[in-house]
């Protein structure tokens, strides 16, 4: 028992202080879903399914923001440059991520830096 205590004592402070330490307030506005395809396109049914229950999974409004443009450019460039505090989401797809980047120089935004995968 001797060397073993401190080391569970240091490993059980770690998990009970880490929560405090990750866990982040939304901010007090409503989430934006951005979807890059036209309203009543694929994207956009799935979207108006999906944002009543996130909604009340997160406790917040969820806006479904259809933006239609070449291959969901303008979507997703938006919701690239929003700022990281959660309250912008983007449906994105194998056009907008990959497709994209193969037949674009340059695009507003680059398809792996810029995003973080929610599932």
């Amino acid at each position: 028992m001797g060397t073993r205590f401190p080391v569970w004592s240091v490993v059980a402070v770690m998990f009970l202080t880490s929560e405090v330490v990750c866990a982040q307030d939304l901010p007090a506005k409503p989430v934006r879903l951005l979807v890059p395809s036209v309203a009543g396109g694929p994207s956009d049914f799935a979207a108006r399914l999906i944002a009543p229950k996130l909604g009340v999974a997160l406790d917040r409004n969820v806006i479904v923001d259809a933006r239609a443009s070449v291959n969901g450019i303008v979507a997703t460039e938006i919701a690239a440059h929003a700022a990281p505090d959660g309250s912008t989401l983007a449906i994105g797809n194998n056009g907008t991520h990959v497709i994209n980047a193969g037949l674009y120089r340059k695009l507003p935004y680059d398809p792996v830096r810029d995003f973080a995968p929610v599932s």
